[in-house]
């Protein structure tokens, strides 16, 4: 059960991070959650503080957490210049589990980070933060020039050189932080209200390959086609067409 309730509470932080906020090697903090091995008292009540949780919810003795969820603001209309959580760019609150670590949550809009499994309409959960480390996704906020700012979700990248957002669609060019950008948060979790439709599956298999190549895919899917039958069919007309040519 411990090891469950850990898998649980982890959610979409890494194990590294965990073991290192609770003071132990990677390999040993895996060990709980596979159960391979118990965590002594000390660490026991420290995975408690970490994920906000009682003892008794980590050993399956309640079902219950310490703190079920948080209610946290919901972005609406963001006035350019002011703090990020400042009242007035409210639009609502919204419930969310608590190990998420947040403090704020906004809608998604587009398909920018169709790749990544965020979609259009789904919550982002985040953490207010000024700073990223490469591979995160991150909050940017961006100047609008009519009074407001717009939030949007992107990759955060820092090859030592330039700073660049980029998005998970390779439709979308990456673009300098420097470009009016200005990191406001991290993604630490994701709401749903719906679970998506086959459309959105086909919309992402054309934003990753083009609409012909989409066809293409969706067709021999149909067929009953594998990729690797495809792609060696394709070989072997790519071969059939040398020898042809060669005969010319």
């Amino acid at each position: 059960m411990l090891g469950k309730r850990l898998i649980y509470l982890r959610g979409n932080l890494t194990q590294d991070r965990v073991a290192n906020a609770l003071g132990i090697s990677r390999a040993r903090y895996s060990h709980y959650e596979t159960g391979r091995s118990e965590p002594d008292t000390d660490t026991l009540k420290k995975m408690a503080d970490f994920f906000n949780a009682s003892t008794d919810y980590l050993l399956g003795i309640s079902d219950s957490p310490c703190n079920t969820s948080l209610n946290l603001p919901l972005l609406g209309s963001i006035r350019a210049g002011t703090p990020l959580l400042t009242r007035e760019n409210f639009s609502g609150s919204c419930d969310v589990p608590h190990y998420f670590r947040a403090d704020f949550v906004f809608q998604v809009t587009g398909d920018g980070m169709i790749a990544a499994g965020i979609l259009d309409g789904d919550y982002a959960v985040c953490r207010d933060a000024a700073a990223a480390q490469n591979g995160q996704i991150v909050v940017v906020l961006k100047d609008l020039g009519t009074g407001f700012s717009e939030a949007e979700l992107k990759y955060y990248f820092d090859n030592g050189k330039t700073r660049y957002l980029r998005a998970a669609n390779p439709n979308i060019p990456d673009i300098p932080v420097e470009d009016g950008y200005h990191i406001a948060g991290l993604m630490t979790g994701l709401i749903r209200r719906e679970s998506p439709g086959y459309h959105v599956y086909r919309d992402y298999i054309h934003s990753v390959s083009g609409e012909d190549w989409a066809e293409v895919m969706e067709k021999a899917e149909s067929y009953g086609i594998t990729p690797q039958q495809l792609s060696t069919n394709l070989d072997i007309q790519w071969e059939m067409a040398k020898k042809m040519r060669g005969k010319e």
